[in-house]
């Protein structure tokens, strides 16, 4: 709102202290006399006055409908954005709702006057359109004083409309406004207690049990999101103002997000973030689209670990992005073939040790992958892969060489456990589509689908550490759930120009209008 006061029909709104503001006109002459003498305030003698005072003919320039215009269709391009936008929200709002009031919540934090709630008249908004002497201004001196000088800027704001017909009107209207455009600068994220709570943990639990089998793939999205543009939720956009996919490094991929960049091929799990924020929403908790995606990861390995990996997670707070560009995945995210060099370089890169790359390889127990991602292991040398693993491997990927394929010996079937030699130790073979330590056992027999998950064997120090996980499963679920900890409150470090949205996403995949420059409403 501030900055487009030129903009404006009318002059900007001066504030002056009430005991000191020159009078304009006679009438403000007499009733600053009559105050002076009554040694009272402004507001304290129209409270008093009510009804006795002159009031003029407000004059209207648009008929009051539901659901029509209320200011003239000329007119709508002299308004500044938001006003328009508003104005946009009322008329949508009419066609879906057949409602004359409007019940808003109210954040402590935007007037730091507590949690409340506003029960408002959608006719409200035809008074405040056709207010002629209301400044934006006035409305963002509102907002931002509110806590500070309240009752003197509310005498200050009828003072700016003495000589209209129906303050009573400009009140209501004042608060209907502040607390719509205050909900677009920043939805409501409404925390019960603070953090991620029993609330929001039993809500996002019982919707990630029902699709126990995306569990993988809720992590994987997790892991995605944030190593890219850290934990903002870009990989769930289809569109974006703010893409720069490059035409002249791959036309295939110009203009386009990160969702259908190669390297997060088959990713999966993205409508039931959606589902999650609104089965939240609907016991008044909002939370972000990024917040969605790392709940849902963190109920995810709680959920197909049998409960044993549960590790704590930041609550409501995390920022949605709004760029996404489908260049980005490749660049930041580790391939399928990378080297533990490689590897140590893109985790140090997000501020992740070489353990804690260790230690978040185990999620591989779980899941599938396609077979493009692990074709160079068909033909690998047997130094680096077990020879009777590789036949069973092989023998799938031929016929189907695009398929998807599991990640896991254990969970491959008895055939293949018994053809490709494999040796349980202490994994739990009945545990099938468990988030356990038995990646280490497999890894150990040179039994992976990935060279980069070998590749943890070539570094002493790693593959020493893979020991201890593949002997100590408890050891490996704690350092899993730092590690995941760690990962989930990534936040990229980014200056050029808007990367987070004013807000919550409205839908998670499409930045929301308000945040970024427009000049169509």
């Amino acid at each position: 709102m501030l900055g487009e006061q030129k903009n404006q029909s009318c002059a900007l709104l001066q504030v002056f202290d009430t005991r000191d503001a020159p009078p304009v006109n006679d009438y403000e002459a007499e009733l600053q006399r009559k105050t002076n003498e009554m040694g009272m305030t402004y507001i304290a003698y129209l409270n008093i006055m009510g009804d006795n005072l002159p009031k003029c003919d407000a004059n209207p320039i648009q008929p009051w409908k539901y659901g029509k215009n209320i200011v003239k269709k000329e007119e709508l391009k002299n308004l500044p954005i938001k006003m328009r936008r508003l104005h946009k929200w009322y008329l949508d709002f009419c066609k879906t709702r057949k409602e004359e009031w409007i019940t808003a919540h109210i954040r402590d934090e935007v007037f730091l006057c507590g949690d409340d709630e506003i029960d408002f008249n959608i006719q409200d908004l035809y008074f405040l359109f056709n207010q002629k002497e209301l400044d934006k201004a006035a409305i963002s001196l509102y907002c931002v004083l509110w806590p500070r000088v309240g009752a003197k800027l509310r005498e200050v704001v009828i003072m700016a409309k003495r000589n209209e017909k129906g303050s009573v009107f400009l009140v209501a209207a004042l608060a209907a406004v502040i607390v719509l455009l205050s909900a677009q600068v920043r939805p409501a994220v409404a925390v019960v207690d603070g953090g991620y709570n029993s609330t929001i943990e039993a809500i996002v639990n019982a919707e990630v049990a029902k699709v126990r089998a995306l569990a993988a793939g809720l992590i994987r999205l997790a892991f995605h999101d944030c190593f890219v543009r850290g934990c903002d939720g870009s990989v769930l956009l289809d569109s974006t103002p703010y893409n720069t996919s490059s035409v002249t490094t791959n036309p295939t991929l110009a203009g386009k997000t990160e969702k259908v960049s190669p390297s997060n091929g088959g990713l999966r799990g993205m409508e039931v973030v959606e589902i999650i924020r609104t089965k939240l929403k609907e016991q008044n908790i909002i939370v972000s689209c990024a917040d969605a995606v790392q709940f849902a990861a963190r109920e995810a390995a709680k959920v197909v670990s049998n409960g044993k990996i549960a590790y704590p997670i930041n609550g409501p707070g995390r920022r949605d992005g709004v760029k996404s560009s489908s260049e980005d995945p490749g660049t930041f995210l580790p391939g399928p073939t990378f080297t533990f060099s490689q590897l140590s370089t893109v985790f140090g890169n997000k501020g992740l040790s070489e353990p804690e790359l260790v230690a978040l390889s185990g999620a591989h127990c779980i899941g599938v992958t396609n077979g493009a991602s692990f074709r160079d292991r068909v033909f690998a040398p047997t130094s680096e892969i077990n020879s009777s693993y590789q036949r069973v491997i092989t023998d799938e990927w031929t016929p189907n060489p695009n398929g998807t394929f599991i990640m896991n010996i254990r969970d491959m079937g008895n055939y293949a456990v018994k053809k490709s030699r494999y040796t349980p130790n202490q994994v739990n073979m009945a545990a099938i589509g468990t988030l356990d330590n038995s990646f280490y056992n497999a890894n150990l027999q040179n039994m992976v689908r990935f060279k980069s998950d070998w590749e943890l064997r070539t570094n002493t120090p790693a593959n020493d550490l893979m020991v201890k996980y593949m002997t100590t499963p408890g050891l490996w679920e704690a350092d899993f759930s730092a590690a995941m900890t760690k990962l989930s409150s990534l936040v990229i470090a980014d200056t050029e120009g808007p990367i987070w949205e004013e807000g919550s996403r409205v839908k998670c995949t499409a930045t929301n209008l308000m945040s970024y420059p427009s000049t169509t409403p």
